[in-house]
């Protein structure tokens, strides 16, 4: 904690050398908000250079975005600061606004966090439902007194092989990360339990939902058995 004190310290001290004005308090005022739940990382143009020339993105949504986070005191932070989540770590930057300076934000301040992008996408912190996972965030999908669904993504950034003469053939000449899915289903705050895309786990899990569950998918037969459905699923046995 003394060192990120120190380190927020001596940003203030340079930003406040260029301040004017009533703004020099408003920027006092933002560091000050931010500075108590992480670091300054200086290192954050080469993380995100690492993008560069590589298929997909090691972030949840490519550019800052809008949002909010809850810190463990319950204390938020709003929408006049921008927010970027690495799924490759698992890392949320906050940056303050009108200025330069991107913080990592220490997890175990977060309870939780939400990106404002195509819509509200709402992240809580592993741990809060599988208790000692401290270094990953599940996207809630639904979040229930009856069902609740999770979603956890993990991103690893997959070499090119020039040994793989198919891909070569393909043209396909670049690394690229790779998203890989898991769903989590809990039963009125209970135990996770993981939920693949498929028809007769699905079935099998829901076991007690026998009825409802054949309903739904005799209804929506003719769509594909993806994220969408499984939300539609869930969402139609918590009503």
């Amino acid at each position: 904690m003394r060192t990120a004190f120190l380190t927020a310290c001596c940003l203030l001290l340079s930003v406040f050398s260029h301040a004017q004005g009533g703004n020099e308090d408003l920027m006092r005022a933002d560091f000050a908000d931010v500075a108590k739940y992480g670091t300054r990382q200086s290192g954050f143009e080469g993380l995100r250079s690492h993008s560069s020339g590589v298929k997909g993105s090691q972030f949840f949504y490519p550019t800052w975005s809008k949002g909010s986070l809850i810190t463990n005191s319950n204390e938020k932070l709003g929408d006049k600061y921008m927010y970027l989540f690495d799924k490759v770590r698992q890392e949320l930057f906050i940056q303050v606004p009108d200025s330069n300076a991107v913080y990592l934000v220490n997890k175990s301040q977060i309870h939780a966090f939400t990106l404002n992008t195509d819509k509200p996408h709402t992240f809580e912190i592993a741990s809060d439902y599988i208790p000692g996972r401290t270094t990953d965030y599940f996207e809630i999908l639904i979040k229930n007194d009856k069902y609740s669904l999770l979603k956890f993504t993990k991103t690893t950034l997959v070499k090119f092989d020039p040994h793989d003469m198919m891909r070569v053939k393909n043209g396909e000449l670049y690394d690229e990360f790779v998203d890989e899915y898991t769903y989590y289903l809990t039963l009125k705050g209970g135990s996770l339990q993981a939920i693949p895309l498929r028809a007769g786990v699905i079935k099998k899990v829901l076991s007690a939902e026998k009825s409802k569950v054949n309903d739904y998918f005799d209804t929506n037969a003719n769509e594909e058995l993806d994220e969408k459905f499984l939300v539609g699923l869930i969402g139609f046995l918590n009503s």
